[in-house]
């Protein structure tokens, strides 16, 4: 039989973190074993889960890391965590998402069109984070569409070239192909990249039917001197580039987008995130890791 694990990656969301398990624990397919990797939580997540979850758990494994390594290190962790003891597919998501009961059924049913399936995610007021698109590999950037093949031409499933970490089901032989996520991005582009190296082997697709619902909606947040520092670095430093068949036009997007945050946190006088905007860039280009550690205390 087809054995499956759920490993979830987990920081100070404890509340989150219930409404996760529980979801999972109610799927009309049941997985074989779920991973919680906890990066060094602070808020009582060790004491919830050996009180409430590993005592009637028998398939639930604790993964406590020794210190915040972030969604990249934590993902890296738990899927190394399902490789070594056998698992044939491995479901991966953040702490802060719940699938629907039948997620996981549904998923499945698209195990002989791919082996890096994705479902559509939604937030609580029933918005859909349109997530339709690709990897513009001439720039390096995404370009995104708001599911038209979904909502316009009823499609239930289309390829994209790139992952997401919130809800991700991937094969064991891709895992084994393209290796393990890099630990170095800490947040964001980690599962970008993933699934873009898993695009290289099948077919990464996106579905219509299975959901799974965001319990967090920051559509509306502003940024933070970390998610400007990591963006210009992982992505529009690093990623991008690295990906990118046409150099020129790279740098002349990334110029943009540096131009673009620049202006924005001038004009309201965010002169600590434009430095972050600026260090970050330099570090991607450069290829230094590891400055995250400087805004986690800062913020």
């Amino acid at each position: 039989m087809t054995k499956i694990a759920a490993v979830i990656v987990t920081y100070n969301r404890k509340i989150f973190l219930q409404s996760c398990l529980d979801s999972l624990l109610q799927q009309t397919r049941k997985v074989d074993k779920i991973f919680v990797v906890d990066n060094a939580s602070t808020d009582g997540t060790e004491n919830l889960i050996k009180e409430r979850y590993l005592p009637t758990c028998s398939n639930l494994a604790y993964i406590r890391l020794s210190e915040n390594t972030g969604g990249a290190g934590g993902f890296h962790e738990g899927l190394n965590a399902a490789i070594r003891e056998n698992f044939d597919w491995i479901w991966l998501m953040d702490d802060d998402v719940a699938p629907f009961g039948d997620c996981l059924e549904e998923l499945l049913k698209f195990t002989g069109i791919s082996e890096c399936i994705h479902p559509r995610r939604v937030y609580i007021n029933g918005d859909t984070e349109y997530w339709e698109g690709y990897l513009d590999e001439r720039s390096g950037f995404e370009i995104f569409f708001r599911d038209p093949s979904f909502d316009l031409y009823s499609k239930e499933w289309i390829t994209v070239n790139y992952g997401c970490f919130e809800g991700m089901l991937v094969s064991r032989r891709v895992v084994l192909k393209i290796g393990l996520p890099n630990k170095k991005y800490f947040i964001i582009r980690d599962d970008t990249e993933f699934g873009y190296t898993a695009s290289k082997i099948t077919n990464v697709i996106y579905t219509k039917s299975p959901r799974i619902l965001k319990l967090i909606d920051k559509r509306h947040l502003p940024p933070t001197q970390l998610s400007y520092f990591l963006t210009f670095r992982n992505s529009v430093g690093y990623f991008a580039r690295k990906i990118s068949k046409n150099k020129w036009f790279y740098f002349q997007l990334a110029l943009y987008y540096l131009a673009r945050s620049s202006l924005a946190t001038i004009s309201r006088l965010k002169f600590s995130h434009l430095l972050a905007i600026h260090i970050g860039f330099l570090h991607g280009l450069l290829e230094i890791w590891g400055g995250e550690k400087r805004y986690l205390r800062n913020r």
